[in-house]
């Protein structure tokens, strides 16, 4: 995968003054490249997955008292007139209830207690097995639910767009000291992609984090080439603007009950995350 993505090394290098749309050709062909790799190295695969229901069961003294308590339930059920047969089943069976309640308390207390929540979501979906079922809801309703969000915290209206660039053109000129971004170099860029969470979702590009990561000496140059032309001549690429929009519902079939968590493309989160550190007073 390195070798082929070296290929467009030179294409990227070569251009130094580009419009938006060859800007956006090239990041698009940059991510359609990646995704060709990434389904010829390593295409999606339908796995099937036992998950334990209890995997606090699988406790030693557990599994022993369990077979204990299974003998002693027979030898009760058997010896009906034998009152000495029934207790020991009895508090058999209590011990093996409180050993069970005792694991499970410290099972979940170890899971939730580790800073990763990757290893306590993968535990909870383990446990917890949740219903694959998609969400049904209506893309338009969610979309005016979403964007009047504004209009029903604050409980007002938003002026027309006219006013807004009527107060725009009142707004001084420029001053020297204006605030601006300076271009970024192939190690800050390098050190962004290093530091990206291997656990966030995908955006609408499709590629994992964790593959970014494993390739970031060979990315590292294009994108940097993509962000400083696109300071330098004070652009931002349309793919970049676009983000995935997962509604995860509180309340089943309540539009209102829902939030929505924003997935943006991975090199926009790198250039985001650069950008953001990267803004001096000249």
């Amino acid at each position: 995968m390195p070798v082929r993505l070296s290929k467009v090394l030179m294409y990227y290098r070569s251009a130094l003054c580009m419009p938006l749309m060859i800007q956006i050709r090239k990041l698009i062909s940059l991510n359609s490249l990646f995704r060709d790799c990434l389904d010829q190295h390593a295409p999606l695969q339908r796995t099937k997955i036992s998950r334990p229901p209890a995997p606090w069961m699988k406790n030693c003294d557990i599994a022993q008292l369990q077979k204990d308590c299974q003998v002693l339930r027979v030898m009760s059920t058997t010896n009906n007139i034998d009152e000495l047969s029934r207790s020991r089943y009895r508090d058999a069976r209590n011990e093996l209830k409180c050993k069970i309640k005792t694991a499970k308390r410290d099972f979940y207390q170890r899971a939730f207690s580790s800073k990763k929540p990757k290893e306590a979501w993968t535990i909870i979906h383990r446990i917890l097995n949740p219903n694959p079922k998609p969400l049904r809801v209506d893309p338009d309703e969610l979309n005016t639910h979403f964007a009047s969000r504004s209009e029903r915290v604050t409980g007002t209206t938003p002026e027309p767009t006219e006013n807004l660039w009527a107060f725009i053109d009142t707004l001084p000129g420029d001053p020297v000291s204006a605030l601006r971004l300076r271009e970024v170099s192939y190690r800050e860029v390098l050190s962004e992609i290093k530091s990206l969470r291997s656990g966030c979702s995908c955006g609408p590009d499709g590629i994992p984090v964790k593959y970014i990561k494993m390739v970031a000496e060979q990315l590292g140059l294009p994108l940097t080439h993509i962000i400083n032309n696109c300071i330098s001549k004070q652009l931002f690429p349309s793919p970049w603007k676009t983000a995935r929009l997962c509604a995860i519902p509180k309340a089943e079939k309540i539009t209102s009950k829902q939030r929505p968590p924003s997935y943006i493309h991975s090199s926009n989160l790198i250039q985001d995350l650069r950008t953001s550190g990267s803004s001096t007073n000249v």
